[in-house]
């Protein structure tokens, strides 16, 4: 999974602003990621991809950034390097899944704003869960109303 670099490639190639095209990617990917921006020091808001939605892992707005990560420490004033192993109980609430966490972050200084990239390596995931087969009209039609619930 790239890192925020892609993110910013993204915003580049497109001329669009690095916030919403971070938020957008996280929102639009096929993999278990989120976008966080956090304003001074505190989570503001996040996106998070459907597969992350659906293991559960929610990331609250309004707690501090977690002292001992890595967007902590970029906000503090640590050159960014790349991206680093982040502990999935510092951002994620109730997630229903294990893995590799990788975070990477960008501070804004002159907003005092950080954006966080975080996702899971897929290798360390469980398979996801199947896909649900299509609705097929003339196939799997219902049957006829009687009455008498199954």
């Amino acid at each position: 999974m790239p890192a925020t670099a892609p993110v910013g490639g993204l915003a580049d190639e497109f001329d669009a602003y690095l916030i919403s095209t971070g938020l957008r990617f996280a929102t639009f990917s096929r993999e278990l990621c989120a976008f966080v921006v956090s304003e001074g020091g505190k989570v503001r808001y996040s996106a998070r991809s459907a597969q992350l939605c659906e293991a559960k892992g929610w990331i609250r707005p309004g707690p501090p950034l977690p002292t001992d990560g890595y967007s902590a420490r970029v906000r503090a004033g640590e050159r960014p390097s790349g991206a680093e192993d982040a502990n999935s109980d510092s951002f994620l609430e109730e997630l229903a899944r294990d893995g590799e966490l990788f975070e990477n972050a960008l501070h804004l200084g002159q907003r005092d704003q950080t954006l966080t990239l975080l996702w899971f390596d897929d290798e360390q995931l469980s398979a996801p869960a199947p896909a649900r087969k299509q609705w097929d009209e003339h196939t799997d039609r219902l049957r006829k109303l009687d009455g008498v619930l199954p």
